[in-house]
This record gives structure tokens, C-alpha cells and sequence, in this order.
């Protein structure tokens, strides 16, 4: 795992309001979120969440940083949502 991807991951759940508050959002545990962290990745049926969530707080994060193993360019032509937000 990178370092940059890490420390993307970390960026995002704290822009998003930390640990607690992405945890409430999904109903899942605080321990699911920083395992996240700890992986440097976010399930993808998450991270467009997550980065709004972030995003709304004034901090940016790329999908492609938060979950690389997916297709975003694809995933994002698909999303209901709005895409400019997640181009740099």
C-alpha cells in the first residue's frame, strides 16, 4: 500500500467529519472505517459518499486515490451524481 493512497484515505474520513460521524452515515462501526484507513482504501459503494462528504467540508480527495482497484472514468459516467465535483 502506498503511503500517498494512506494518506489520502486518512484525509478524506477526517474531511468528511472523522470516524464517527462516516460511521453513522453508513450504520457501520467506527472499527470498519479505521480499518479503512488502515487498508488506504474505501469500499467503492462508498467513496463517492465519502468524498461528498468530505467535499462539502472544503476538502478534495480523487476517487481514483480513495479506491484504485475500480474503473472510476467508467464509474463515473454512471454515477448519479455530480461528476464535476470529482475532476481535478
Amino acid at each position: 500500500m502506498s503511503e500517498k493512497i494512506e494518506s489520502a484515505v486518512r484525509r478524506v474520513i477526517r474531511g468528511a467529519g472523522g470516524p464517527a460521524k462516516v460511521s453513522a452515515r453508513f450504520n457501520i462501526s467506527r472499527v470498519s472505517v479505521h480499518e479503512w484507513a488502515q487498508n488506504g482504501s474505501i469500499p467503492s459503494d462508498k467513496a463517492p459518499i465519502v468524498a461528498e462528504m468530505a467535499m462539502a467540508n472544503g476538502v478534495y480527495v480523487p476517487l481514483e486515490e480513495l479506491c484504485p482497484s475500480v474503473a472510476w472514468e467508467v464509474a463515473k459516467a454512471h454515477m448519479d451524481v455530480d461528476q464535476t465535483a470529482f475532476t481535478a
